[in-house]
């Protein structure tokens, strides 16, 4: 689960949201929490053939 602020968002909700943006679960919260960078994302995204 991962917190924001005091709301807790689900497993579910989480691979979700990272499907939206074409990551799995754990390459979206290394997003969310900035240890994942732009370029890198950018990089998985071409490597993916989604950009």
């Amino acid at each position: 689960m991962m917190s924001h602020g005091e709301i807790y968002c689900g497993t579910a909700y989480l691979t979700t949201m990272a499907r939206q943006l074409g990551l799995k679960r754990d390459e979206f919260v290394g997003l969310v929490e900035c240890s994942l960078s732009r370029d890198e994302y950018e990089k998985l995204l071409r490597e993916r053939g989604k950009l």
